[in-house]
C-alpha cells in the first residue's frame, strides 16, 4: 500500500527500554538499540535471539526483531545505519510503543508501532520517504530467534517454486533436513554453515520451535505483487556462528514517491508446543 504522508509522527529521543505485559506474554522495545528485543511469555524464555555482547564494529548484529528495506542489492553491506544501527525515537501510549528512525542519505525512514494483546503482537511497520526522489524498495523485517529445533511454512508449491521452496544459490544445504509434514514443509537445520531458503505462499507465515514453544511470524502475501529475490516473500536464515536463526518476511516492491509510504502490518505470536 502507498499512501501519502500526512503528518510527521511526534516522538522523543528515549534511551530506557519500553515494555508492554498482557496476562501471558510480555514485548520489550529498545529504542537505544532500535528493535523489539524481547517477544515471549511472562515468565521466560525470551523467543528472540540477542547478543549484546557483540563486537566493536560500525554496524553491530544484535539481534531481537529489526527491519531493513528490500532488495538488498540497493545498499549492499552492512545495513543501513540509520535503519539499523543507531538510536531510534521513541514513545508510548497507554498499550502501544511508537518506534521512528532517522532518515537515510535517501530520505527513507521507518516508523514501527507495537501492539501487545494477550499473546499476540501485532506490529505495524510504515516506510515513508521524504527524500525528493522516488524509491522503489520494500519492506523487510527480520526476526532472529535462538536456534531452533525446526523452522515450519506452508506448501504451497507454484509455477515459481515447484516445491514449495528454494534454495539461494549460494547456500549448501548439507545435513539440514527439508521435509513435508501434511500441508507444511519442514526445516530440520543443522547449522554447520550459513544457509538460506525462501518461498511465496499465500498462508504468509513462518514458524519456528524454540524449546517448549512455538513462535510464529505472519504478514500479508499478495500474490499479483512484485517482491524482492525473485519472489521470496518470506525467507529463512540460517547462521552458524553465532548459531542462530531468520524468520524473514518482505511487503511487494513498489516505487514509493516523495512524501509517500509503504506500510505492512504484521503479528508475532506463540504458543507452548504439544
Amino acid at each position: 500500500m502507498i499512501a501519502l504522508i500526512s503528518a510527521l509522527l511526534i516522538a522523543s529521543p528515549a534511551t530506557p527500554d519500553l515494555c508492554l505485559v498482557s496476562k501471558s506474554a510480555r514485548a520489550i522495545v529498545s529504542p537505544k538499540l532500535g528493535r523489539l528485543i524481547y517477544f515471549g511469555p511472562l515468565d521466560g524464555p525470551n523467543l528472540l535471539w540477542q547478543d549484546r555482547s557483540a563486537p566493536e564494529a560500525p554496524w553491530r548484529n544484535w539481534g531481537g526483531d529489526k527491519l531493513w528495506t528490500a532488495p538488498q542489492s540497493d545498499w549492499n553491506w552492512p545495513p543501513v545505519l540509520e535503519h539499523d544501527g543507531q538510536p531510534h525515537h521513541a514513545s508510548i501510549n497507554e498499550n502501544t510503543i511508537h518506534l521512528l528512525s532517522d532518515p537515510d542519505a535517501r530520505g527513507v525512514r521507518f516508523v514501527r508501532e507495537f501492539c501487545l494483546n494477550g499473546r499476540e503482537l501485532t506490529i505495524v511497520n510504515r516506510m515513508e520517504n521524504f527524500g525528493h526522489d522516488p524509491v522503489r524498495a520494500a519492506i523487510w523485517q527480520i526476526t532472529q530467534i535462538p536456534a531452533p529445533a525446526e523452522i515450519r511454512f506452508a506448501y504451497e508449491p507454484s509455477p515459481l517454486f515447484p516445491a514449495g521452496w528454494e534454495a539461494y544459490p549460494w547456500t549448501i544445504q548439507g545435513a539440514t533436513q527439508i521435509s513435508r509434514k501434511a500441508a507444511e514443509v519442514v526445516i530440520s537445520p543443522d547449522f554447520f554453515t550459513a544457509q538460506k531458503y525462501g518461498t511465496a505462499t499465500q498462508a504468509g507465515y513462518l514458524r519456528a520451535k524454540i524449546g517448549n514453544y512455538w513462535l510464529r511470524l505472519t504478514h500479508p502475501y499478495q500474490p499479483r505483487a512484485t517482491y524482492a529475490d525473485q519472489g521470496k516473500a518470506q525467507q529463512v536464515f540460517l547462521s552458524n556462528s553465532p548459531r542462530y536463526a531468520e524468520l524473514e518476511v518482505t511487503a511487494p516492491l513498489e516505487t514509493i514517491p516523495s512524501r509517500g509510504h509503504q506500510s505492512m502490518t504484521t503479528t508475532l505470536s506463540f504458543e507452548k508446543a504439544r
